[in-house]
């Protein structure tokens, strides 16, 4: 019969020469007691080195200091795949590193990743290497989105949320704290914008700081007021999209909604001279010089251009440009082929917003339906 294998009293496998009856002491050898405090003593040094290491990221952090060995290594970094124009890059990415102070050389190293492929990526397209410029959400938006960055999805998020956090301690001005938002369900069924409100979107895309940022945010208001575009479409529109003839203009949607949209007359202008000053006919027209983007290219554009208004909203902009028609007693088959709308009861959400008729206006327009029924107005 199989003999049990003895168990040692704390409940470990124990061989049958090293079995020791549970009242029996252990003895140890002086020897044994000398290795084992001279242990202790290592144990306790490094214990009070890991300390002291934590001590100190503690203190750098709290007096925003960088630390020597992270330091030398934003001094002595250079890329895995040198690329040709690192040396013009160069000086930018370690000032800028420099300036965010990471706090780890594990962090160094991925902020130096992340500013040398965004510095690169504006160097190769002609952008002056200017932090207030390549840290805006939307050009960071832009650099992600483009193919030719060849990174792959997981590397870009991971470097988008370090240029996130560099962008915190390099721009001046006021820190954002409100993510970049995307435009969610809950947002598709909110009303539509009133007079003030527009008014006060005007202002703000006057107010911008550079003429492109200006010209760029009157765009996206014509778009988005003037011709009720979705975001996907906003970022796919072209110049050669705008078509402009005596009777106003017209866009040509592409995509899965493809459709023609004549743009309200009072949102046309800006369009108008887009068409008319475009120097690349086949180039974006919402935030041009780039090879793809997506839809958080809007919404990026918009959370850093709105540091005192709050943020607008394109679903709201076109249901704002939807009930602005139906008062305006567009015929509904007109309005759903613009919008892109497959039927009627796609509208059927707005009727809680628009204005109630005039008891006088019903009988009007009731008693001339079919016998005269009244034609769009001119072409201002």
């Amino acid at each position: 019969m199989p003999t049990a294998t003895p168990r040692s009293p704390d409940g470990g496998l124990c061989r049958d020469n090293d079995r020791l009856a549970p009242s029996q002491p252990t003895k140890r050898s002086d020897a044994h007691l000398t290795a084992t405090t001279a242990i202790n003593d290592v144990v306790g040094q490094k214990g009070d080195k890991t300390e002291s290491t934590r001590d100190d990221v503690q203190d750098r952090r709290t007096e925003g200091r960088l630390g020597d060995d992270v330091a030398t290594y934003i001094n002595d970094y250079t890329p895995r795949d040198p690329h040709a124009h690192w040396v013009d890059v160069e000086t930018f990415v370690r000032d800028t590193v420099h300036a965010s102070k990471p706090e780890t050389i594990d962090g160094a190293r991925s902020d130096m990743a992340a500013v040398t492929s965004l510095a690169l990526w504006a160097r190769q397209r002609g952008m002056v290497l200017d932090a207030q410029v390549l840290f805006r959400r939307d050009v960071v938006e832009q650099w992600a989105a483009d193919p030719a960055i060849g990174l792959k999805q997981g590397t870009i998020t991971t470097y988008r949320g370090r240029i996130r956090r560099i962008e915190q301690w390099v721009l001046e001005g006021p820190r954002r704290t409100t993510p970049t938002r995307a435009i969610g369900r809950s947002d598709s069924k909110a009303g539509p914008y009133d007079d003030t409100e527009i008014a006060s979107f005007r202002v703000w895309a006057r107010q911008q700081m550079t003429q492109h940022r200006r010209e760029q945010a009157t765009l996206l208001l014509s778009l988005g007021f003037g011709a009720g575009l979705f975001a996907s479409e906003v970022i796919q529109l072209r110049h050669n999209d705008i078509h402009v003839d005596p009777k106003g203009v017209v866009l040509t949607v592409r995509g899965t909604k493809a459709r023609e949209v004549p743009v309200a007359a009072e949102w046309s202008q800006r369009l108008r001279e887009t068409a008319a000053t475009a120097s690349l006919h086949n180039d974006f027209v919402f935030c041009p010089n780039r090879r793809s983007g997506n839809n958080r290219m809007v919404a990026a554009f918009i959370e850093d251009c709105s540091k005192d208004v709050d943020l607008l909203n394109l679903q709201r902009m076109r249901t704002t440009w939807l009930v602005k028609s139906l008062d305006a007693l567009v015929p509904p088959t007109v309005l759903i082929a613009a919008a892109g709308i497959s039927s009627i009861g796609g509208l059927d959400r707005l009727t809680k917003y628009l204005a109630k008729p005039n008891p006088d206006d019903v009988r009007l327009w009731m008693h001339n339906a079919q016998s005269n029924p009244i034609r769009p107005p001119a072409a201002r």
